[in-house]
């Protein structure tokens, strides 16, 4: 998280920079001007989460008898029959877990503002489900993708109480 940041303030620099030499050479209504903007409105936003994100002491998800409970993803616990599948996933050298849900329990499972913003985009690159990134983990994606998976096989094998 923190060479997340890093990079973040260089970009910033770096847009602060392009900015300041296309007002230079170009003045006010330059296309470099406006780029440099872009980038320092962007990345300081991707920045000041970044901190806010490393300073958070939060569990990352906790895992529950009941559920899975993923704060980034859903203020509600996602139950273990709703889990479909559990997928390992690696974009750019990042390490992530996918839940693919149950259809009807991913309509109904209220998402959090950060997972609604990254929904569209996880589906232009495959992904079915919400995620879970491997940052903010205090063990490795894999132990923690086979923690999930024997949950959801003990929930679906335990004997359910079936009523009149």
């Amino acid at each position: 998280m923190a060479l997340l940041i890093a990079g973040a303030l260089a970009f910033v620099v770096i847009g602060i920079w392009i900015g300041h030499m296309g007002y230079v050479e170009e003045g006010a209504g330059s296309f470099r001007l406006f780029i440099g903007i872009l980038s320092v409105v962007f990345f300081g936003f991707c920045g000041v989460v970044g901190l806010i994100k490393l300073f958070d002491r939060r569990d990352a998800i906790s895992i529950r008898p009941d559920g899975l409970l993923v704060p980034d993803i859903s203020p509600s616990v996602i139950r273990w029959t709703d889990i479909e599948a559990v997928r390992l996933l690696e974009i750019k050298r990042q390490r992530m877990i996918e839940l693919v849900l149950d259809p009807e329990a991913s309509r109904r499972l209220p998402r959090s503002r950060f997972a609604r913003m990254l929904e569209n985009a996880n589906r232009s690159l495959g992904i079915q489900g919400p995620c879970i990134a491997g940052t903010g983990l205090d063990r490795p994606v894999e132990e923690v993708a086979r923690l999930i998976v024997e949950r959801i096989d003990a929930a679906r094998s335990a004997p359910s109480i079936e009523e009149p």
